[in-house]
């Protein structure tokens, strides 16, 4: 109790990023900061784990309009 009563302060300062970052996870309240920094490390991991070559096997395909019409509606 007594070391309670003497740092009681300090870890609840030090536990609120803890129970802010907790809630944040669990959808209970969404703070900007914390939705930004979410966005911020979500791009670094994918920066981190992406392959550094392109993959051949992807290919875009834009159709316009009135190819569309020409070849009729897809799927």
């Amino acid at each position: 109790m007594k070391v309670l009563r003497r740092h009681g302060a300090r870890i609840a300062i030090t536990l609120l990023p803890l129970r802010l970052a907790l809630l944040h996870a669990a959808g209970v309240c969404r703070l900007p900061l914390l939705v930004r920094l979410d966005q911020f490390t979500y791009a670094a991991r994918l920066r981190a784990t992406m392959p550094g070559t392109l993959d051949r096997r992807i290919v875009i395909v834009d159709i316009d309009e009135p190819r569309l019409e020409q070849l009729g509606q897809w799927p």
